[in-house]
């Protein structure tokens, strides 16, 4: 990490955030800004200069998310409150984008944008985590993606650059997926590129992903008493058993990088009455979309045969996919560029970046319709610090993660700023993403 006056890591965890006390966000030798061209240097000086002006408001929005907590879906305060901001700062709000109540799309356009002009998505997150709360630092993403949004707007003003920004307030990540419901709404149509950071416990630009999808399972029998005529029954659960038995038995012969986990959500009421209906939940997990529909496959036929076997009805329902991520070497390389060009912060290498792969987004789906980064930035280190965990949760209000929040913030504006001035890094991202925006 940056060699700074205090060290991040060495600050209280529990401190608020005072970006605003001394230069948290200055490069960790003077030397730095010198390995940079002189345009660069000159964005990231009038970056970093905007996003400190912004941090101490963005900075109270970001704590009383994390102190008020709203699930996928109930989202009401967060969209308020990040919308409300960036209207405050010249982005056009549309309320509600995709009939999704908890979302929004804030648009900037520069006074000459046009048809031809070069648009930059930043997706924010802001769905916490039920009992635990914000222990995946979606308070941060959201306010690390609003003040990068902003910054960009500002530069783009300040030297001229055409184009427009959208950031689009996607909720319900860790359940339904928002950003596949903004898609399917067609409103990915404009961003040249979409850029996120999140919080983490390392520092990591390639951040490969597993395909995910999640299945209701609901077996349907007949009740009658355990012990005067059983023979009457069709017991749902035994059909339920059987399947978790089975999928357990699976566990074995599972190519490597499949998952499924699960949990049995209702097995009966009473202890002498046959369950006529039991369910259950499973998320399945693979390296690729082809991988996924190959193991939910197996899956299927194993609820397949719970039914011969019991003789019970099935029902289950699939929630949508999330894809595994699209990977951008050169929209993600040029991230790590600056991060250790501005910030001297150390990244593990190119291979040990992609062999790491055990979480899930729907960000992955947004990276096969437009070049996309979801890179992860650290705010802790250890197990405790793991994401969904106790741990992690209360590093996503201490200073550091704040200060490598507008860290991470300058650096997707110096992206968004590159792709908006360089044709030939535009080329670049877009033709790498040609190749490798292969449907699986």
């Amino acid at each position: 990490m940056s060699s700074l006056p205090i060290r991040l890591d060495q600050a209280s965890e529990g401190s608020m955030a005072s970006p605003l006390s001394g230069p948290p966000l200055s490069p960790a030798h003077s030397e730095s800004s010198h390995l940079l061209t002189e345009w660069e240097d000159e964005w990231y000086q009038v970056l970093r200069t905007e996003i400190v002006r912004l941090a101490p408001e963005l900075t109270k929005i970001s704590h009383e998310i994390f102190d008020n907590p709203e699930i996928g879906g109930e989202e009401v305060l967060a969209c308020r409150l990040l919308s409300e901001f960036l209207e405050r700062h010249e982005f056009h709000i549309e309320p509600a984008p995709a009939n999704l109540p908890t979302a929004f799309l804030a648009t900037f356009e520069t006074e000459d944008y046009d048809e031809h002009s070069r648009v930059i998505g930043f997706f924010t997150e802001y769905d916490a985590l039920p009992e635990i709360g914000h222990a995946c630092g979606h308070n941060l993403i959201a306010v690390g993606s609003v003040a990068s949004a902003i910054a960009t707007k500002h530069a783009m003003v300040h030297f001229g650059l055409r184009g427009s920004i959208q950031v689009f307030g996607s909720p319900d990540e860790e359940n339904l997926g928002g950003k596949i419901e903004f898609i399917d709404a067609g409103l990915l149509k404009y961003p040249d590129v979409c850029l996120m950071a999140h919080p983490g416990n390392q520092d990591i630009a390639l951040m490969r992903t597993l395909a995910l999808q999640s299945v209701s399972v609901h077996y349907h029998g007949k009740a009658a008493h355990a012990a005067v005529m059983p023979w009457e029954g069709m017991n749902a659960l035994d059909a339920i058993v059987q399947t978790y038995q089975a999928i357990a038995m699976y566990r074995q012969e599972m190519p490597p990088g499949a998952m499924v986990h699960g949990i049995i959500t209702d097995g009966g009421r009473a202890c002498n009455v046959i369950p006529n209906h039991a369910s259950a939940s499973y998320i399945l997990r693979s390296d690729t979309k082809a991988t996924l529909g190959r193991l939910k496959s197996r899956v299927t036929d194993i609820f397949e045969g719970a039914v011969r076997a019991t003789g019970c009805q099935l029902r289950h329902s699939w929630d949508p996919m999330y894809m595994e991520m699209n990977l951008n070497r050169n929209l993600a390389g040029q991230y790590q560029y600056y991060m250790e060009k501005l910030y001297q912060v150390q990244f593990p290498t190119a291979l040990e970046q992609e062999s790491r792969a055990t979480a899930s987004t729907d960000m992955g789906n947004v990276s096969f319709v437009k070049p996309s980064i979801h890179t992860m930035y650290r705010v802790g280190v250890g197990t405790t610090c793991s994401l969904h965990t106790e741990g992690f949760r209360n590093a996503c209000k201490s200073n550091v993660a704040h200060e490598r929040t507008w860290k991470a913030g300058v650096v997707m504006a110096m992206v968004g700023l590159k792709v908006l001035a360089d044709d030939d890094f535009f080329d670049q991202v877009h033709k790498e993403f040609r190749t490798t925006n292969r449907q699986p």
